[in-house]
C-alpha cells in the first residue's frame, strides 16, 4: 500500500534530521543535490469506462534530479513537506501520494512511496510505479469487460 503525505511525515520524524533522503526506483536512485519544486493538491472528477463519475482529490510532490552535491538531509525535506502542506487549505494528508520524477529529468515518470528504510547512511524513499488501473475492475473484482456494466 503507498503511503500517505502523513505516513510518510512521520516516517521521516523518526529519523535522524540530518540523514540523507535517497529517493530511489528500481533502476536508479536520484542524483545528489536534486530539489523539490512543487508539492500540489488537485480535486479531480472522472467518469470510468462504465459510465460512473467519481471525484477525488490528488497530492503531488515533484523532484527534479540532481547531478552531484549531496542529498537532501531528511530534516530539510521534512521541512519542506509541511509548510508546503501547510500552507494548502484542506490538505487531505491521508491521500497517498504521487511522485513525480523521471531519472536525469527525461520525461515525466509517476510513482508512490512503497516504504522508507535506512540503508547504509541513508533514508531510502522506496518508489514503485503508479501504473494505469481500470476503476471498474477494481471495485468489481471482476474482470471489466467482460461485464455488461462496463465499457457500454
Amino acid at each position: 500500500m503507498p503511503l500517505t503525505l502523513s505516513q510518510l511525515l512521520t516516517a521521516l520524524d523518526d529519523l535522524p534530521s540530518d540523514l540523507p533522503a535517497v529517493f530511489i526506483t528500481q533502476e536508479s536512485k536520484i542524483g545528489g543535490g536534486y530539489h523539490v519544486t512543487e508539492l500540489k493538491r488537485a480535486a479531480i472528477i472522472g467518469a470510468d469506462c462504465g459510465g460512473r463519475t467519481w471525484d477525488e482529490t490528488e497530492l503531488r510532490l515533484q523532484l527534479l534530479d540532481g547531478f552531484g552535491d549531496a542529498h537532501m538531509a531528511t530534516g530539510k525535506l521534512t521541512s519542506i513537506l509541511r509548510r508546503a502542506g501547510g500552507m494548502m487549505l484542506n490538505t487531505e494528508t491521508d491521500t497517498p501520494l504521487i511522485v513525480e520524477f523521471s531519472p536525469r529529468n527525461e520525461g515525466l515518470q509517476l510513482w508512490r512511496v512503497a516504504a522508507v528504510v535506512i540503508e547504509g547512511a541513508e533514508a531510502q524513499l522506496r518508489l514503485t510505479p503508479h501504473g494505469a488501473a481500470c476503476r471498474p475492475m477494481q471495485d468489481w473484482s471482476a474482470s471489466c469487460c467482460a461485464s455488461a456494466a462496463c465499457c457500454a
